[in-house]
């Protein structure tokens, strides 16, 4: 079996068609399907711009999977256990960076970016897992009567005061997360 760093670097070198392939090749591995998730959803932000591990800074004794650092990692983020650009998040992040390999330690800082760097995008990346995040519809401003008839949820909704645009996920029940 591929390591996802592997599957990664051969999404990078093919081709559009190729790359359709090559993830319905691998459909079945949960850790890539899960990299692509927290990577491609746009619910899921960490909000760092720099990674506190370089790639060859040393493991620790007792390495983490791959597996186990993603779901770390989401549930951590999810959670709100630490806000953003904390000094408490690094170090959970640096943490969570030294205790993998170095060719798992790539991967994750990738979905930390939030860029996989191998041209698969949310569009590919639905097409070969079904229902791998929920589409969501933005809606726009519009007056206040017409929000309870218009609004299809789960959606994305956009909130704009004196040029600064907020994102919010709205669910069934209210707001869930400002992304």
């Amino acid at each position: 079996m591929l390591s996802t760093l592997n599957i990664l670097t051969a999404l990078a070198e093919s081709t559009p068609t190729q790359r359709l392939e090559i993830l319905r090749a691998h459909v079945g591995n949960p850790i890539l399907k899960a990299a692509f998730r927290l990577a491609l959803d746009p619910r899921f932000t960490v909000g760092l711009r720099k990674l506190p591990v370089g790639p060859d800074a040393p493991c620790k004794p007792y390495p983490a999977t791959l597996g186990e650092a993603l779901d770390r990692l989401e549930f951590t983020v999810d959670a709100a256990l630490y806000g953003p650009n904390s000094a408490a998040l690094k170090l959970f992040i640096h943490d969570l960076l030294l205790s993998l390999p170095s060719p798992d330690r790539e991967v994750l800082r990738r979905v930390i970016l939030k860029d996989m760097s191998c041209g698969v995008g949310p569009k590919l990346a639905r097409t070969a897992w079904h229902a791998l995040f929920p589409t969501l519809e933005y809606c726009g401003a519009r007056p206040m009567k017409h929000l309870d008839k218009d609004i299809v949820y789960p959606c994305l909704a956009q909130r704009k005061e004196s040029g600064c645009a907020v994102y919010v996920y709205l669910n069934y029940s209210g707001m869930d997360k400002a992304v």
